[in-house]
Parts: structure tokens; C-alpha cells; sequence
């Protein structure tokens, strides 16, 4: 897995900001469910091998339509989605969903994506991490090949046949012309 980008950190702050800061917009409710202990956020990251523009728009319709959560903000420009989780009766949770371009190990351009939770089963991020991939597997088909890779040409110039090393002829030092 590639190391965090610059921008992947700053999409990870302000979702974190948005589930977290309390007086915002998004903060909880007094009918919200209380948050866990800062430290038991549940997250899951993938990267998936289709481009953003097709995981934006499945990882929506999964949210809203598959799993029926209310989709409180999205912006496709920062690749951010928040989301509202029912815990059961009046309580709900929040999660976001954050999608950003990156390229895989074999180069073929992809989506990395996180799923963090504030509530909810621990397996929740796993399970809509699955989802989402299988919902976009499902509507684009099988993930495009990996690019082909450019044929290695030897550099030009080099005589080399590939064989033995060609060695110059023996001399027997005693009969060097003297210079």
C-alpha cells in the first residue's frame, strides 16, 4: 500500500473535523448516539483499480440507495462523502467516505478509498468497503488490464552479441618491446 499523499492527509483531517468538532454542522445531536473515545474510530482503506468518476457515482447510489443511510454532505471535488448511520430506535451514527485518484502497483489508474466510522459493529467500514467494490464490479465489469509495459531496448552503441566476453590475445610479458 502507498504511503499517505499530502492530500489523502488533508481529506482525512477534514472528515475527521466533520465527524468531530463539536458546535459544526455536523456535529451529533442530543438524538444522536454519544461518540466513542476518540481512539475507537473504525476505519477501513482499499484501493480500487476503476477511476474515481466511476467509484463516485456507485459508492453513492450504494450509501443512499443499497444501505438507505442519509447522505448529510458530499463534494466530488474534495472526494468526500458524510453519511448517517441508523443505530436502531432514534439513535444514529455518522461515517464518511473519502475517495481520491491514485495508481495502482501494476499502473493502471485506481481510487483509494477510506471508510471511517464513529459507531456501529466494528466490521461496518469492512462491509461497505465490500460493498461498494462489489456495487462498482457489478456496473463496470471486470477491472481494466494493467497497462502494457514498455519492452526494455539496449542501449544503442553497445556491439555486444550477447555471447562470451571476448578477451584480448595472450602476451608473454619478457618479449613487450621496450618503450
Amino acid at each position: 500500500m502507498s504511503a499517505q499523499t499530502p492530500r489523502s492527509r488533508r481529506h482525512a483531517l477534514c472528515a475527521a473535523l466533520l465527524l468531530a468538532l463539536p458546535g459544526s454542522a455536523f456535529a451529533a445531536t442530543p438524538t444522536v448516539a454519544a461518540r466513542p473515545a476518540l481512539g475507537t474510530r473504525l476505519s477501513q482503506q482499499r484501493v480500487l483499480p476503476y477511476p474515481v468518476t466511476q467509484v463516485w457515482g456507485a459508492a453513492i447510489r450504494y450509501l443512499r440507495v443499497d444501505r438507505d443511510y442519509a447522505i448529510v454532505d458530499r463534494d466530488p471535488d474534495t472526494g468526500y462523502i458524510v453519511f448517517e448511520i441508523p443505530l436502531g430506535g432514534d439513535r444514529r451514527g455518522r461515517g464518511a467516505l473519502e475517495a481520491f485518484e491514485t495508481t495502482d502497483a501494476s499502473g493502471r489508474p485506481s481510487t483509494q478509498l477510506q471508510v471511517s466510522t464513529e459507531a456501529g459493529p466494528t466490521h461496518l467500514p469492512h462491509t461497505l468497503m465490500e460493498g461498494i467494490a462489489k456495487k462498482v464490479r457489478g456496473e463496470r465489469g471486470q477491472a481494466p488490464p494493467p497497462p502494457p509495459k514498455a519492452p526494455v531496448e539496449p542501449p544503442k552503441g553497445d556491439d555486444d552479441d550477447g555471447g562470451l566476453p571476448r578477451m584480448p590475445p595472450a602476451v608473454n610479458p619478457d618479449r613487450l618491446p621496450l618503450e
